[in-house]
């Protein structure tokens, strides 16, 4: 798990750079979208072990958001969660 810095947003400037790549994915692989308001909350460490639990993406959404919210989060959370079938 790394964390990132936000570099470019979309409606800030009327054109926008788009950086992209391809990459093999893999059965079982996830992946994490999420705001700083999730990764502000939750320590490397507990978003690993959350991405590593076997039942489904929604499922550990859904847990990610919860755990979030009882740390009491001031800043908005979106979660999305992306499994390779």
């Amino acid at each position: 798990v790394s964390r990132n810095i936000l570099t470019r947003a979309l409606g800030l400037e009327p054109n926008v750079t788009i950086d992209y790549d391809y990459l093999k994915i893999n059965t079982g692989d996830r992946f994490l979208l999420c705001s700083d308001g999730l990764y502000d909350m939750l320590s490397d460490n507990e978003l690993a072990s959350l991405l590593g639990r076997t039942h489904d993406v929604e499922g550990i959404a859904l847990d990610m958001l919860e755990l979030a919210n009882a740390r009491r989060s001031k800043d908005n959370v979106s979660v999305i969660v992306i499994a390779g079938l």
